[in-house]
């Protein structure tokens, strides 16, 4: 009897209407809530792999840059290594010799200035080195019983200030003329401008406007060959900052370019 009543109670029960189905819903959207987890995990784990072999094969590239310097080379100027950034001071020089001549038919001054600057190469298997110059003379001065290392030497530079160049300023062909005339009083000789008076003269400012003018103009070309027969060219420009208004010293500044 009783078990027939227990019978009867558990046949009397029955799931609500949907509710077998809203469990098997529930039990498949788990799973599939599961394999897309997985799969969002597997592919955050393929990016993050991607991101990582970009990052190292990036680093090993710049590194693998870094230490190709088969055909790079340092420059130096009086000790001083130049770079690409900024104007690098490399000393103050004076003239190392140096004319000034006059046309008397057409009143043109010509000054010739040569200074003289140390520089030297600094590279793996280079061979041979050589310098050109635009709007400079160069002049490779050897030093007595030196055996120079290959791309050391001193360089002279010869620069020429011509009154009737009309590619300079017509204040730098100024300052020309009256630089000429003032050194001409100087030693009593005749000026090319009548009149000229020496005491209102600025040699500095007259020096600075000439120096800047011709260094802004210059540049030395070097070329360097390495053992394996490849070149490199690097440019070398100058500026001047300044003339010293008591000893007349030009300070130089140079920069790669």
């Amino acid at each position: 009897m009783n078990e027939n009543r227990y019978k009867r109670t558990v046949d009397s029960i029955h799931a609500p209407e949907g509710a077998v189905q809203n469990m098997l819903n529930t039990v498949r959207n788990h799973e599939k809530e599961k394999r897309t987890k997985m799969k969002a995990i597997g592919h955050y784990i393929l990016a993050a792999s991607i991101a990582a072999a970009i990052v190292i094969g990036g680093i090993i590239g710049f590194n693998a840059l870094r230490k190709d310097n088969k055909h790079q080379f340092r420059f130096s100027a009086n000790a001083a290594e130049l770079t690409a950034k900024e104007f690098t001071p490399i000393c103050t020089l004076n003239s190392v010799g140096g004319e000034s001549s006059v046309n008397r038919e057409t009143g043109v001054v010509t000054l010739k200035k040569s200074f003289q600057v140390k520089v030297s190469v600094d590279g793996e298997n280079v061979t041979n080195v050589t310098f050109a110059g635009k709007n400079v003379a160069i002049e490779e001065v050897k030093e007595d019983d030196v055996a120079a290392a290959i791309g050391s030497c001193l360089l002279g530079l010869g620069i020429t200030a011509d009154s009737a160049d009309e590619t300079l300023p017509a204040e730098v062909r100024q300052a020309i003329l009256d630089w000429n005339d003032y050194l001409n009083t100087k030693v009593e000789e005749p000026v090319v401008q009548p009149g000229f008076d020496a005491a209102s003269f600025n040699q500095n400012e007259a020096c600075t406007a000439i120096y800047t003018a011709l260094l802004d103009r210059l540049t030395v070309t070097v070329t360097v060959t390495f053992s394996d027969g490849q070149t490199a060219v690097r440019d070398v420009v100058f500026q001047c900052d300044g003339v010293d208004p008591e000893t007349g010293l030009m300070t130089i500044s140079a920069k790669l370019k």
